[in-house]
């Protein structure tokens, strides 16, 4: 499952409240590292929902992030 599609599955089919900014650029990477011949990321993943996708190199960390809402906007940029 794509990480995207597990994320609507995860939001809003299972209404999950504990997802955060974080959470979610972990389960990304963790996703990418599984892909064989992964060379690592390019650059750090920006994982930024609601007021804070306005800026635009955000990154959370595990003491710095937003709880995920589905009713906001999400920017998602990744180097893979």
């Amino acid at each position: 499952m794509s990480f995207l599609a597990w994320l609507e599955d995860e939001l809003i089919v299972k209404k999950r409240d504990d997802l955060t900014e974080y959470s979610c650029a972990v389960e990304l990477n963790n996703r990418r590292f599984q892909v064989e011949n992964n060379k690592g990321l390019s650059f750090n993943t920006v994982s930024a929902n609601g007021p804070n996708s306005a800026s635009i190199h955000y990154m959370p960390s595990p003491k710095k992030t937003a709880k995920m809402n589905a009713d906001l906007i999400y920017l998602l940029d990744s180097g893979g």
